[in-house]
């Protein structure tokens, strides 16, 4: 469920940008300082095949003259590419509920960029310490401007809710810590996660 975290740790004798590097779906792409790939390299594609069971990891060598350095790499240089048929989540998270009571809602738009159809439904996962496992609410579409539906953010309020979503987690003891997702995909079989790793999470 993303907790606790492990910290792994990456040799770069020489500076080498080795954790300047991109997760892509089921790949990791990761900054390459030679071909054939040095000891370093070599060790450092290790530790993200230890670290990552599951994905992918290649390395990449900087070609055309520029090479890789140690403050401008690979992720540097492709966090701007955009995916103009992106599957976006917006949100913003819930801060700690204390006093409030429940249920608490979530509030989120899901947007196929793609222009395909959102799956119905996305989907909020919920968990706390007292639990096994995470619990999956669908959620409901935001057709009318409700009091919750209200109080989304600005940026929300444009899209006139067409691409609103809601669900309730139930009401928990006070001082609960409450962990949480939203998941969603797309009829192009894109699937997305938010946050993109771990889980929000607030008090009750």
């Amino acid at each position: 469920d993303g907790a606790p975290w492990q910290i792994v740790r990456i040799d770069t004798p020489k500076d080498e940008p080795y954790l300047n590097a991109v997760i892509l779906n089921n790949k990791v792409l990761v900054p390459q300082m030679q071909e054939p790939p040095s000891r370093a390299d070599m060790a450092a594609l290790l530790k993200y095949k230890q670290a990552m069971p599951g994905y992918q990891i290649l390395g990449f060598i900087a070609r055309g003259g520029y090479p890789w350095m140690n403050t401008d790499s690979l992720h540097c240089r492709v966090k701007g590419v955009p995916d103009i048929h992106m599957l976006e989540i917006r949100h913003l998270p819930l801060v700690d509920q204390t006093g409030v009571g429940g249920p608490y809602t979530i509030l989120a738009t899901v947007t196929a960029l793609s222009g395909h159809e959102v799956v119905w439904p996305p989907l909020v996962k919920w968990t706390h310490k007292g639990m096994k496992g995470w619990q999956s609410i669908p959620m409901n579409t935001t057709r009318e401007m409700g009091i919750e539906a209200r109080n989304l953010p600005e940026q929300f309020m444009e899209l006139g809710c067409q691409n609103c979503y809601d669900a309730s987690i139930p009401h928990q003891l006070a001082g609960t810590k409450i962990k949480y997702r939203i998941e969603a995909a797309d009829s192009s079989q894109r699937k997305e996660t938010l946050p993109i790793a771990g889980f929000y999470s607030f008090r009750s």
